[in-house]
């Protein structure tokens, strides 16, 4: 099983660090651009009051909040958050389905191993990237925040707030699982993360417009309130639930189809 994981890890190594530099570069950018903000609140403030409330609310730009780096960083992992699901999206779905698109299950299924521990190798391959990119990242935007701000970062609040990243990554890659494990024949594996992850982010864009809570059930994208995470110091455990029910939900039901997967004819 090892040299399945390893296998499997060298081929998602060079995609992963591209995401993991590309997430850096947009939330570095980002949070980079928080001093001038500061700087020009008034002007800000004036454009902004011009704006639908709506319309503010569906970017998580709240003007009391914005003009604060706890505020600002709301609205930035907002957008991050977007590109980070796209990333575990793509992987869970590559790492599960690449031997359907190569036609290679019958070599892959008719090895030394069992279905179990090929499965295991997969699940860790997932694992293992999602976690190396939040350890990478999570830190550089810490110390992007520390040189944005003359005040300072709050360390607790600032890793629950950026620790929802790897959070919903662990969600969607596990839909990535699913659906790789599902889909025997893709034409592009780009365009299906694409579609599910603007999926989920249009539904969390109803529940902004409409105040509907079915949208927000629908969506993870709104399972997390940062001005409120910031306010209280903790998530809203019953979207916790909700993530793991998927997450499991997700383990489980790719786990039983790549156990029962045929094996085609040679």
């Amino acid at each position: 099983m090892k040299n399945i994981i390893k296998f499997e890890l060298k081929r998602v190594t060079k995609s992963t660090i591209t995401w993991t530099i590309a997430l850096i570069a947009i939330g570095g950018f980002y949070i980079s651009v928080f001093p001038m903000y500061h700087e020009n609140m008034k002007e800000i403030k004036e454009m902004l009051s011009q704006m639908p409330e709506a319309l503010l609310a569906a970017f998580g730009m709240d003007p009391n909040m914005i003009f604060a780096l706890s505020g600002f960083l709301g609205f930035v992992i907002g957008f991050l958050a977007l590109a980070a699901v796209i990333q575990a999206l793509n992987l869970g779905i590559v790492v599960f389905s690449r031997e359907n698109k190569a036609k290679a299950n019958a070599f892959l299924y008719t090895r030394p191993l069992s279905r179990n521990r090929i499965y295991t190798a997969k699940l860790i391959t997932v694992l293992t990237a999602i976690v190396a990119t939040n350890i990478v990242l999570i830190p550089t935007l810490y110390i992007s925040g520390l040189m944005a701000s003359s005040e300072g970062v709050e360390l607790s609040s600032f890793l629950l707030v950026v620790g929802t990243i790897g959070i919903m990554q662990l969600c969607f890659g596990s839909i990535g699982m699913l659906v790789g494990s599902a889909v025997t024949k893709m034409r592009s594996i780009v365009g299906t993360s694409l579609g599910i992850a603007f999926g989920f982010y249009g539904i969390g864009m109803l529940y902004t417009f409409t105040g509907e809570d079915k949208f927000k059930l629908l969506s993870p994208f709104k399972y997390f309130d940062y001005e409120r995470i910031y306010t209280l110091g903790h998530y809203e455990v019953q979207y916790l639930f909700i993530i793991a029910a998927i997450i499991l939900g997700c383990v489980i039901g790719s786990y039983v189809l790549v156990n029962r997967k045929d094996v085609p004819e040679c």
